[in-house]
């Protein structure tokens, strides 16, 4: 029998993990991309990559990416991202070339360039970048934009999937969330109303409708009607695949039933997900005279106007008088932001909210692990059991390297960027990089902890992923809490605080020569709109400039049609937006008191032209 290992649940590792998520989760969001020839189709053969960090803010306006490539076979002639899935070709969405430099691509997309139906696809890993060069004009390198998050498999348990189906009334829901880099599986499975104690429990190998055998034992996980743990799928052949084709199914079995009294298929969630165990210990004050439990499977949409929420409960002192959705950051309370007493149905509540209440603040709230779910019996009218709702999207971060950002500045003409993203229980980092033209071969490469500005020392290698490439220009890998040098709390918090940097090392630089700080703030190419490649790029005149709020705009170059002008600021969020028709005037007149003192881009989008100017606010 393979190891399993035991899912602990404790009130004193519950609030340290609370206190934690609180400071680790923010409403953005990153994708990223790796780029190879072997993506292309038809496959090119080439040695080039590249890395690419695709940022969404969590208002959902603004994306910024920054895309660098090495080992290509000449310059880049375009790059485009194209709607299409793995292993297929598509048409181009938004392009790029005018932002390529070098080998790295540094851009912003905003305003109607990032429109719902292109988030949605990329949400749906339907999207891909291409870079293209004079050798392979249809694309040498290519990369699938992809969200950084782990993954969740759930399942509803019910006596009528048995085969042959039950006659029990027990009903049941697990998850199972899969590690990024596809090594762990956690698991946290309640059910309630079964006919006796669980005997024995188990993963087994079948579709839906016929019986298989089994793959793991979960039994040392049992604690009355919870079961959790966690293994590694890899060490059992055919796990992933099957999981992945929906032929893996969790069966609970009783003296009753030594069949099984319920089962659940379980299924990939194509959702943004979340969960959230609920237990009396998380509620403030904890109740008395309760040992409940719960397990909640919550999942957005794509297109963010639908959440989705299975909730079973056991073990309460008695029937479900209420249950919501609150604000509230783990250990704190706070007021309800959607009420779901509606779906209650014994134990069990299943449903769905859509429209006003899945406002973009309360969306933000969700993806930042500021809700808890909330459940009430008549002897616990505040809460019998609560249970902090918490997303399995990594949280993201992006760097870029250069040799001035070196402790003393280096002069170098080597670049570079890359990505990181922490799993939410901040056990292991999942990093990518890429760089170009250092002055000899690299000699080693690290993590340090320091905040920018000053040098701090080692606390992860590198060097062995760089390696693994061949040409040590490019590192993809993990480093999570079972290395020799482990990712562990201090490590945590020093990504948190901004006081972690990449440091890559040379012969000619032995301090560094490309060093790069890792950070999870929102930083966008300035004045870069990203928009499609077919637009034509014109400057605006506007006055007086700078300005207290009121700009006068020449639009003499424009005709009576009706136009957009936008305003952003220099991260490219955009902060006005007004539909204009000049009818012959000249001059029109642009006034915002509200704008902060600062530098902001004014646009007008005509219909093949962009019209742009630097707007300085005093």
């Amino acid at each position: 029998m393979k190891k399993i290992k035991l899912l602990v649940m404790t009130f004193t590792l519950a609030l340290m993990a609370g206190t934690i998520f609180a400071n680790h989760l923010t409403g953005n969001l990153l994708f990223s991309a790796r780029f190879s020839g072997a993506q292309e189709v038809p496959p090119v053969e080439t040695d080039a990559k590249g890395v690419g960090s695709f940022f969404l803010n969590s208002s959902m306006d603004t994306l910024c990416l920054t895309i660098t490539a090495n080992g290509l076979s000449g310059s880049i002639t375009g790059a485009h991202i194209h709607e299409g899935m793995v292993g297929m070709n598509g048409g181009v969405l938004a392009g790029f070339t005018d932002n390529i430099e070098g080998n790295s691509i540094k851009a912003t997309l905003t305003g109607e360039a990032l429109t719902p139906e292109l988030l949605e696809a990329m949400f749906n890993e339907g999207l891909y970048f291409n870079i293209h060069t004079e050798a392979n004009p249809s694309g040498e390198i290519r990369g699938q934009i992809l969200l950084e998050t782990d993954k969740a498999y759930t399942g509803m348990l019910d006596a009528a999937q048995e085969v042959p189906a039950g006659s029990s009334e027990a009903t049941g829901l697990a998850t199972f969330n899969l590690s990024k880099q596809g090594n762990e599986v956690n698991y946290y499975v309640v059910v309630d109303g079964l006919t006796g104690p669980i005997q024995m429990a188990h993963l087994h190998n079948a579709p839906v409708g016929e019986n298989g055998g089994v793959i793991v034992n979960l039994m040392d996980g049992i604690d009355g009607n919870v079961i959790s743990g966690s293994f590694d799928p890899t060490e059992f052949d055919g796990l992933l695949e099957a999981m992945n084709a929906g032929e893996i199914y969790i069966n609970v079995h009783t003296e009753a039933n030594p069949g099984g009294e319920v089962r659940g298929q379980l299924m990939l969630q194509e959702r943004l997900s979340h969960d959230a165990y609920l237990t009396v210990d998380q509620e403030i004050p904890a109740p008395m005279g309760t040992a409940a439990n719960g397990i909640a499977v919550v999942g957005l949409t794509y297109a963010f106007d639908t959440l989705y929420y299975d909730i079973q409960l056991e073990g309460l002192s008695g029937p479900l008088t209420g249950a919501h959705f609150h604000e509230g950051a783990f250990g704190e309370t706070g007021g309800v932001l959607i009420g779901i007493t509606d779906d209650i149905d014994g134990n069990r509540i299943n449903g769905s909210v859509t429209g006003e209440a899945l406002t973009t603040e309360n969306i933000v709230k969700f993806l930042s692990g500021q809700i808890y779910l909330n459940v009430h019996t008549d002897l616990n009218p505040v809460g019998e059991i609560r249970g902090q709702v918490y997303k399995l999207i990594r949280e993201g971060y992006t760097y870029e390297l250069s040799g001035d950002r070196e402790v003393p500045a280096v002069d170098t003409d080597a670049y570079g960027s890359g990505i990181v993203s922490i799993d939410r229980d901040q056990t292991n980092v999942h990093f990518m990089m890429a760089y170009n033209d250092l002055t000899g071969p690299q000699t080693v490469a690290h993590f340090h902890n320091a905040p920018a500005g000053q040098n701090g020392g080692v606390i992860f290698d590198l060097g062995p992923f760089f390696g693994q490439t061949e040409t040590f220009d490019s590192a993809f890998g993990y480093w999570s809490d079972m290395d020799g040098m482990p990712f562990d709390a201090a490590a945590a918090e020093a990504f948190r605080e901004g006081e972690v940097y990449v440091n890559i090392h040379s012969a000619e630089n032995p301090g560094g020569e490309l060093r790069g700080q890792v950070d999870r703030m929102l930083v966008c190419s300035q004045g870069t709109l990203g928009l499609f490649d077919q637009f034509e790029f014109e400057s605006l005149s506007i006055y007086p400039n700078p300005t207290e709020g009121m700009v006068n705009v020449d639009v003499s170059s424009l005709d009576g049609s009706q136009y957009q002008l936008l305003v952003t600021d220099i991260t490219g969020k955009r902060v006005d937006s007004q539909i204009i028709r000049p009818n012959g005037s000249s001059v029109v007149r642009y006034e915002n008191n509200d704008l902060r003192s600062g530098i902001y881009f004014l646009t007008i989008n005509g219909e093949n032209v962009v019209y742009s100017a630097k707007l300085m606010i005093q």
